[in-house]
């Protein structure tokens, strides 16, 4: 569970908490909310991935304690893209001010969690934990698509662009490659105390 925490860490929650209310009366708040769903879900596939590469090697030689634990990360970690899906969502349902759904949503996600474990751990033990673990995510992303596409001013769930790639991603991709080099090289630069790139 801690190392499920760490993955989700890595993607910039604050980031967008902090962006997506200065551009909600904005025309690009769509666009917004379609491609940050759509990458902050590839982002969270990513990880899920890396985690999958990086985890055991790291448990075996550093933690071999924690070995028997490595089915329920391997299961856990599927969990990751459902989670980046519904982080985005809620995020503009808290910028567009929809606290009462909100508070009911906490309410019922928290009583689901509490029933599942009530159910499942004294059937299936640890496994019951491994299991509410993936059913929230699901859970969340499902109510969040019907609230949205029902009452959610302005701001749907557009699955065309979702799970299509175009030139606007191509684009999109290229910028954040050319950042990430550029981050990467002027890092480089100014250890050695050379120029930057512009």
């Amino acid at each position: 569970n801690s190392i499920l925490g760490v993955f989700k860490d890595a993607i910039p929650a604050k980031t967008l908490q902090s962006l997506i209310p200065l551009r909600l009366d904005d025309k690009t708040a769509q666009r917004m909310f379609t491609y940050g769903v759509k990458y902050a879900t590839l982002l969270s596939f990513v990880l899920m991935m890396g985690g999958y590469l990086v985890v055991p090697p790291v448990i075996y030689v550093f933690f071999p304690k924690y070995i028997e634990s490595l089915p329920y990360l391997f299961v856990m970690l599927l969990s990751l893209p459902l989670w980046g899906a519904g982080l985005v969502t809620g995020i503009y349902l808290i910028a567009l001010r929809q606290q009462k759904f909100m508070f009911i949503h906490n309410i019922t996600r928290s009583t689901v969690s509490a029933i599942v474990y009530a159910i499942t751990l004294p059937l299936i033990g640890v496994w019951g934990a491994v299991f509410e673990r993936i059913f929230t995510p699901i859970y969340l992303t499902i109510i969040y698509y019907f609230y949205m596409e029902r009452y959610s001013p302005g701001i749907r769930f557009d699955m065309k662009t979702l799970v299509t790639f175009n030139n606007e991603d191509r684009g999109f991709l290229k910028n954040i490659w050319r950042e990430l080099y550029k981050m990467t090289v002027n890092k480089i630069q100014r250890i050695f105390g050379v120029g930057y790139i512009k």
